[in-house]
């Protein structure tokens, strides 16, 4: 890895440890004033929205965690690909669900953006129907065989 790359991997490895503590500031120091984020309306946000998020994610889970499984940074570029494996605890209210006390345990996977030091774009996702199966939010199974998926 050359020396950008190591720097870019870091930017994830610092947000990774600010989402840990649930660190607004940290986290506000690692994200542009703008960030792309094309799987969201309108395809950008801005710093404090996306912390506005990231704190409401914690308020119904408190006690979420992230560790990283796998970190990858183009060699010349300024992306930087990461996989978690996040774990909670539905304490609060989550899009509009009821607090279940269920222990969650999933993957999530973001691609970002960084120009000098800054997270400027994020592309993530998780399996949200893996998710709202742990909040027993589903009026279905999956193992139900046919007509399921």
């Amino acid at each position: 890895m050359d020396a950008s790359t190591t720097a870019d991997t870091t930017v994830i490895e610092r947000l990774t440890e600010a989402w840990n503590a649930h660190d607004r500031e940290a986290m506000a120091e690692l994200y542009a004033d703008e960030l792309a984020v094309p799987n969201a309306e309108p395809g950008t946000r801005s710093r404090e929205a996306q912390l506005d998020a990231e704190m409401a994610f914690f308020e119904s889970f408190p006690d979420a965690t992230a560790t990283i499984e796998d970190l990858f940074a183009e060699p010349d570029g300024d992306r930087v690909f990461v996989r978690w494996h996040v774990t909670a605890t539905h304490d609060g209210n989550y899009a509009g669900i009821e607090p279940t006390g269920n222990s969650l345990s999933y993957e999530e996977w973001a691609l970002y953006d960084i120009e000098d030091g800054q997270i400027t774009g994020v592309r993530a996702t998780r399996d949200s129907l893996e998710l709202l199966e742990q909040l027993d939010a589903l009026s279905w199974s999956p193992e139900a065989g046919e007509g399921s998926w």
